[in-house]
């Protein structure tokens, strides 16, 4: 999970904890592809946020891609006129949510995602 709000990220973690996920997180989207690079295999899901400081959205899922074109990606973001689910999809995330990020939908959509593998 990639988020630069600290808060989110914990908020998030701890509750894909409960429900027994495994979670890596980082509020750096750099450290993110490095953790991937270093580890590919460890990681089934990416859960990214569209406004990073360090590298865009467009960088950060590319280059996760470079190294696991298979992963699937959720790519969360509040009001956007530059995103939606659409152009999402088209940068090959497997979901789009809009935030605030529901509890419910977001277990929903990785329980649909991960049981599709």
């Amino acid at each position: 999970m990639v988020n630069n709000e600290e808060s989110i990220t914990l908020f998030l973690q701890n509750l894909l904890q409960l429900h027994n996920y495994n979670v890596t997180y980082t509020t750096s989207s750099k450290y993110a592809v490095e953790i991937i690079k270093d580890s590919p295999a460890k990681f089934d899901l990416i859960i990214t946020d569209q406004t990073m400081p360090e590298l865009s959205r467009i960088e950060l899922i590319q280059q996760v891609f470079q190294i696991r074109p298979d992963i699937p990606a959720i790519l969360c973001s509040g009001y956007s006129e530059t995103i939606n689910m659409d152009s999402a999809i088209e940068m090959g995330c497997a979901r789009y949510m809009e935030k605030p990020v529901k509890s419910k939908k977001l277990l929903s959509e990785l329980q649909e995602i991960l049981n599709n593998d």
